[in-house]
């Protein structure tokens, strides 16, 4: 998938993290335009075997870019400091990923009170705007 985006003009790809499971293609990170967006998408959707497409691209102009990445960065650490001082978050194991203020939390816990204590503890953090929990039990 990351080839075909690499080969299509349209899609800036540096920028575009690209994972796959069982058929879903889930596309995430930042692109200049709301055109290059659909254009991941349509060339997601053209890979043989595909069978979703997951859209997760923001679009952040080119000259804003630098900002939104700084404050990512910190929406990253400060949501991991606040992940390792809580203690019954401990025995998770949490990644944790901002993309323009949007939160994302993979890997696992041991239950799904441990999942939503996650999900809570990151939207408390100052300028998180949503939190996409996709951990696993």
């Amino acid at each position: 998938m990351k080839l075909a985006l690499f080969a299509d003009e349209r899609v800036s790809s540096r920028d575009v993290h690209v994972t796959t499971q069982r058929g879903v293609i889930t596309l995430r990170g930042k692109v200049d335009s709301e055109a290059e967006q659909q254009a991941a998408a349509e060339i997601a959707r053209i890979i043989e075997g595909t069978r979703d497409v997951s859209n997760q691209l923001t679009v952040v102009p080119r000259a804003e870019r630098k900002a939104v990445e700084r404050q990512d960065d910190q929406i990253v650490k400060d949501v991991k400091r606040e992940i390792k001082n809580d203690a019954g978050l401990k025995k998770a194991r949490i990644h944790v990923r901002a993309d323009d203020g949007i939160v994302t939390l993979t890997g696992k816990t041991p239950s799904l009170e441990t999942s939503v204590r996650a999900s809570e503890t990151a939207r408390r953090v100052s300028g998180v705007r949503a939190v996409r929990n996709e951990l696993a039990l």
